[in-house]
């Protein structure tokens, strides 16, 4: 078990251990459910290798659901976000009607460590295998503290909006989920240490208690395009990157989610206040 999933926790192998002993019979139940699965397909010979494939599909499949549900469970509203942009369906309450992919496709197969890898560790193994930034021709560059610390914050933002899932499993609906989260998140984000441990649907909601209550100026919510457009663009280069490694991950135009911002770059820093101007004039040379 410790070299076929050595991401387990000891706790976690434990329990799996004792699953299987409670159960014995676990298994050929399993087998005997996938070989009936294939005989109603009635297109695959039910043979060992069938077998096998059909129920690491069924495992896949019901670790997928179960992360959907999960993510419903803390945020209920990604159940209706194919509601959220359509005016003419204000107050349907029934998900639209997709089709649904076979679990074959759904499943982006990979090894680990890739197969388990979060966003931020992805980050880390990213900037651990690149000596330079990758990405557009202005940003080909070698790492800086600077850089290493914003491309950190980027999948750090990420996971916290997508929770601590295989990045394998990303989808255009997360970075959606991620944007919306982008638009409601107070500029000075994470200046606070108390903010570490929070998600970021708590820090905007948090946010925007204190504008509702006029303890703070609606005009520092929501992300600038700079800032926004940095974060895309590093996370950009990491899923494309990660898409290298593990085949049939999904692939999302990025291009949707970064603005077109022609100002002058010293013009897109913020400006400092009358107070902050006065407290630094007033700092020992």
């Amino acid at each position: 078990m410790e070299t076929r999933f050595p991401h387990l926790t000891e706790e976690q192998r434990e329990t799996l251990i004792d699953f299987f002993a409670d159960r014995p019979t676990w298994r050929e139940g399993s087998r005997s459910v996938a070989s009936k699965g294939l005989g109603q397909i009635g297109m695959i010979e039910p043979d060992e290798d069938s077998i096998d494939v059909a129920r690491k599909l069924a495992f896949e499949g019901r670790l997928a659901a179960a992360m959907a549900h999960q993510r419903r469970l803390a945020d209920p509203a990604t159940m209706w976000s194919s509601l959220a942009n359509d005016p003419g369906r204000a107050g349907i309450v029934a998900p639209a009607v997709q089709a649904t992919p076979s679990p074959a496709a759904a499943m982006p197969q990979a090894e680990e460590p890739w197969a388990s890898m979060t966003p931020t560790q992805a980050a880390a193994r990213f900037i651990a295998d690149n000596p330079k930034i990758t990405g557009d021709a202005k940003r080909r560059a070698r790492w800086t503290d600077k850089a290493r610390s914003q491309f950190e914050a980027a999948a750090r933002l990420l996971e916290k909006s997508y929770g601590a899932k295989p990045l394998r499993f990303l989808v255009r609906e997360d970075v959606v989920h991620l944007n919306a989260h982008f638009s409601r998140l107070p500029s000075r984000h994470h200046k606070a240490r108390r903010h570490d441990p929070m998600t970021l649907e708590k820090i905007c909601r948090e946010a925007e208690a204190e504008v509702q209550a006029k303890k703070r100026d609606p005009s520092t919510i929501g992300l600038g395009p700079t800032t926004t457009n940095r974060h895309f663009l590093f996370l950009k280069d990491l899923v494309e990157w990660f898409g290298h490694q593990v085949l049939g991950t999904v692939a999302i135009s990025w291009s949707d989610f970064v603005y077109e911002d022609d100002r002058d770059a010293r013009e897109q820093r913020d400006a400092c206040t009358e107070e902050e101007g006065r407290a630094m004039f007033r700092l020992p040379v």
